[in-house]
């Protein structure tokens, strides 16, 4: 699963024309270069919270969490699950976003998500949001519908 994770990491960086050629994910490569991304695999949800718990956000940009058995959980479920997550880890900086292959998520026609299985991204909020705010500055938002920013990018600002 990991070679999968590393190929879609690689997709996410490349300039697409659909998004005034910004990349899906406009700071993966900065994280890849400067080796701060990890790659963990997550048996059962029992233990989500302590791993995340544990991750170091100075240490780590971005750090993907891979579950492979969320066929045993509805969309819903999980979502749930992220989002009382969220509850718990913004006040200490982390903010944890979801990707799950039977919800997936489209800029302007180009397709974000990871298709083998569901993933978990942590990362730090505050660094997310100051990336996002000079994002603000150019066109990559211009192709977001307000959806994908609600669901994405606006609901963070207030945390």
């Amino acid at each position: 699963m990991i070679t999968e994770i590393k190929k879609w990491i690689e997709y996410i960086q490349i300039p697409q024309s659909n998004l005034d050629n910004f990349p899906v994910c406009p700071y993966a490569k900065s994280a890849i270069v400067n080796n701060k991304i990890q790659i963990l695999e997550l048996d059962n949800l029992i233990t989500v919270t302590d791993i995340i718990d544990s991750i170091d956000i100075e240490r780590y940009w971005v750090t993907v969490i891979y579950f492979k058995h969320y066929g045993y959980y509805t969309v819903k479920e999980l979502s749930n699950l992220t989002k009382n997550l969220n509850e718990k880890f913004n006040i200490k900086d982390k903010i944890i976003l979801d990707n799950d292959p039977r919800d997936p998520f489209y800029i302007n026609g180009v397709k974000t998500t990871f298709d083998n299985c569901y993933l978990f991204l942590v990362q730090s909020l505050s660094d997310l949001n100051q990336k996002s705010e000079s994002l603000k500055n150019t066109t990559y938002y211009k192709y977001w519908d307000q959806k994908g920013l609600d669901e994405v990018v606006n609901w963070r600002k207030s945390q």
